[in-house]
């Protein structure tokens, strides 16, 4: 998931804006990078505490459906 995902953030965004220059508003850009650093950090204690709990699970679901 996280190889994917800095995948599309690195390779594609930066080919795309190569290709084709484009302004990107730094307000959506920031609330992107705020989700993805949230969900980052969340795996990461998650992976930490070494076990996925109800609540762990509940809390990511809940940052996508933010997100989304």
């Amino acid at each position: 998931m996280l190889g994917s995902s800095m995948f599309v953030i690195t390779m594609v965004v930066g080919t795309v804006a190569i290709l084709s220059p484009c302004h990107v508003s730094s307000k959506i850009y920031l609330r992107d990078v705020s989700f993805y650093f949230t969900a980052v950090t969340t795996i990461l204690i998650i992976g930490l505490m070494e076990k996925l709990t109800v609540s762990g699970g509940i809390f990511l679901f809940c940052v996508y459906f933010a997100y989304v």
